[in-house]
């Protein structure tokens, strides 16, 4: 059975600083997301779902808004102002034939990060 491509509908890109709170990448996600929906003209079909990416930090975060853009995807980040950092950051829609772009950027882990693992076991053992 072969897949009729014109009915698939385009996924939105969510990348977010893994180097978060783990509550906190789940929040800014939400924010970056929004902010796309407000500043990007999307496509005429609404996004089918979302794919959510991870960078290590805010500088990857500006590195990898640059290779989005330099390949055509424009893109919206997010600044937290009580952070005083930009936090995540949400594609347009990309459609189907198109997606092979965002293949390079790992998927997001939800697992706690490796420092907050250091501190669990100081106070367990």
């Amino acid at each position: 059975m072969s897949l009729d491509y014109s009915k698939i509908k385009p996924f939105v890109y969510i990348v977010v600083c893994k180097d978060l709170e783990p509550r906190q990448v789940i929040v800014q996600a939400c924010h970056a997301a929004l902010e796309s929906g407000i500043h990007q003209e999307h496509c005429e079909q609404f996004p089918s779902g979302m794919v959510m990416l991870q960078v290590s930090s805010e500088k990857s975060l500006l590195k990898a808004q640059r290779k989005i853009e330099n390949k055509g995807i424009k893109c919206q980040l997010f600044w937290e102002r009580p952070m005083k950092r930009y936090t995540a950051l949400a594609t347009e829609a990309i459609p189907q034939d198109k997606r092979h772009l965002m293949r390079k950027f790992q998927l997001l882990s939800v697992s706690q990060p490796s420092w907050w693992q250091k501190v669990k076991s100081v106070f367990s053992g």
